[in-house]
């Protein structure tokens, strides 16, 4: 039998790394789309009224 702590600290130490993979990956797509989610189509109206950039 194995520790009883070397489960939940592989399993921590799983969660971990797939939580800093889905960061760097949402933040690369982010990145390179450079457009508000479709998911709030508000925001691209309000974001086209208030930013002075082009």
């Amino acid at each position: 039998m194995l520790a009883p702590g070397f489960r939940s600290r592989r399993f921590a130490s799983f969660v971990r790394f797939g939580a800093l993979v889905a960061l760097i990956l949402f933040g690369l797509w982010t990145y390179s789309n450079r457009a508000p989610a479709p998911m709030i189509p508000i925001r691209q109206s309000a974001a086209e009224d208030s930013n002075p950039l082009p």
